[in-house]
């Protein structure tokens, strides 16, 4: 099909004139050089589906007026949105693989997150697993010691203590082959499962916990509400067990005895209001990288990169090495741009957090984004950023911000900082204080990454900045500027954002595709890049 023919068929789909999903499938099956096009209007939709709604947003009459001509286009009833996610769902997109024989593969879909940990000790040999990391079906593991806690997509939430070696079976399964396990199943989770070798625990809507010895023996302990338990051997109709009431279960489930029920033996489970952040930022399909994608290299401390699902980012738990506690972010300000590509991985399209300029209706509101670290910072690190910036005048402003406090209220002007500003990049330790070099471009992709360091020994701090680098150029930095300090600077930092200054426009979009925080240059840089 001719590129013209296909932009014709593509414009009668997304205005609602025409239903034949098909055609456009099989035309890009037949020429996938016309994948490049639907995804550009993919993303296109998304975003003019966020920025103007049913109503064009005040701004420069010509950019307001392109912005309406390409809304005829690519906007309307949620009929074409519709259609544009179901050729998502059927086509070739998000996570679908085709095998050389042209059969599909889908690659299994995640269950369940890790949201917080204390002082726990994977299995030797297996990769230590960071906050956010996503899980899926059918996956095992195994903790020596510590404790680790998991929200699953079924809304039901587990706290695993260790020794222990858990499957996860599903979004509503797990199984428990040795170990502690307790567990909270809000009513949207009624029907939650724990498997042990012996026994079946169904939840009937409550808080209950079972320990699980290696040879199969399982205790279970009833706090709140009611579990339905029976044997997996000869699977009779089953025995319930009510608020403060405990059994033990042995050989094959067929032997119970009443025991002390013993709440101090076993670890919380998560709150409700985190598995109701979590599930909330699922948006039908998983808002977090993937474990894989988010790989703690040595020397990480904290690493995010956007190319989860859409929605906003309140809510969202996501990347690695960051408290279990949701992004503050506005979706009046922020939104979640998702990465759609073909099967080949030829054409791509989104995949970054896109950030508004500063709206004269909200004058004040300059603080984008801004979450809490797992732990403080050391006296050095190094803090890293892949973006773009379009629409970029002289007197253009925003920062990647690390700080002691994350209040939306403070300035973070007087912190290590990195961005852009009046037409350069810089890196800077307060407003009088910066490393400056280069020269920015609109709408050019660029990566820039900043160093601290605070010399307790000299008593002083320095600043470095390098733009667009390679590994190789870790002990040559673009700019570098020290201050003597009297004494260490005041709080540690554990907080990171985003800030933008007041001269962007309204029209400005700051295109943040991941950043990180490590220890070390090659890894900082690393975590960013492509």
């Amino acid at each position: 099909m001719s590129t013209p023919r296909f932009s014709e068929l593509l414009q009668q789909v997304l205005n609602g004139d025409r239903d034949d999903i098909s055609a456009i499938e099989s035309a890009i099956n037949e020429d996938e050089t016309l994948l490049a096009e639907y995804l550009d209007q993919v993303e296109l939709d998304a975003l003019l589906s966020w920025e103007l709604g049913d109503e064009v947003v005040e701004m420069d009459e010509t950019v307001a007026a392109e912005k309406v001509i390409w809304w005829r286009f690519a906007s309307g009833p949620l009929a074409k949105v519709a259609a544009v996610i179901l050729l998502l769902g059927v086509g070739f997109f998000l996570g679908r693989q085709r095998s050389n024989d042209n059969s599909a593969i889908v690659s299994s879909a995640p269950v369940a997150v890790l949201i917080d940990s204390e002082d726990c000790e994977w299995e030797s040999g297996e990769m230590p697993h960071s906050f956010g990391a996503s899980f899926a079906a059918g996956e095992t593991l195994r903790i020596n010691s510590g404790i680790a806690r998991f929200a699953l997509w079924s809304k039901a939430g587990v706290a695993i203590v260790g020794p222990a070696e858990i499957e996860l079976v599903s979004s509503e399964e797990v199984s428990v082959r040795y170990g502690s396990v307790s567990a909270f199943a809000p009513d949207e989770a009624i029907g939650f499962k724990l498997t042990t070798p012996d026994v079946e625990i169904v939840d009937l809507g409550t808080r209950f916990a079972a320990s699980v010895r290696q040879d199969g023996t399982t205790d279970v302990h009833v706090f709140e509400g009611e579990v339905s338990v029976q044997s997996r051997k000869n699977h009779p109709s089953g025995e319930l067990v009510t608020t403060g009431q405990a059994r033990r279960y042995h050989s094959g489930g067929d032997q119970r005895t009443e025991i002390a029920i013993a709440p101090e033996q076993f670890e919380e489970p998560p709150e409700l209001e985190q598995l109701l952040a979590f599930t909330a930022s699922r948006n039908g399909a998983s808002g977090l990288e993937t474990r894989a994608e988010m790989a703690s290299e040595p020397g990480v401390i904290a690493a995010h990169r956007f190319v989860g699902a859409g929605g906003e980012l309140d809510g969202q738990y996501g990347g690695t090495g960051f408290a279990a506690q949701p992004w503050w972010a506005s979706p009046d300000f922020t939104r979640v741009i998702p990465l759609v590509k073909s099967h080949s991985g030829g054409a791509r399209a989104g995949g970054y957090l896109l950030v508004r300029g500063r709206d004269k209706a909200e004058p004040f509101v300059a603080n984008r984004l801004s979450r809490r670290l797992a732990g403080e910072l050391p006296n050095t690190f190094f803090f890293t950023l892949r973006a773009s910036y379009h629409g970029l005048d002289e007197d253009d402003f925003f920062s990647l911000w690390i700080d002691s406090n994350g209040r939306e209220d403070a300035t973070h002007a007087n912190v290590p900082t990195l961005g852009i500003r009046e037409g350069r990049y810089f890196a800077r330790l307060d407003v009088e204080h910066a490393a400056v070099a280069g020269n920015p471009r609109d709408g050019e992709e660029f990566i820039i990454v900043g160093r601290y360091v605070w010399n307790a020994e000299d008593r002083h701090e320095e600043i470095a900045l390098w733009i667009n680098p390679s590994g190789a150029d870790a002990a040559s930095p673009d700019a570098v500027l020290q201050r003597p300090m009297a004494k260490a600077p005041s709080g540690k930092f554990s907080y990171l954002g985003l800030r933008i200054g007041k001269h962007t426009e309204v029209s400005d979009r700051l295109l943040i595709h991941s950043f990180a925080v490590g220890t070390k240059f090659p890894s900082a840089l690393a975590a960013v890049e492509p």
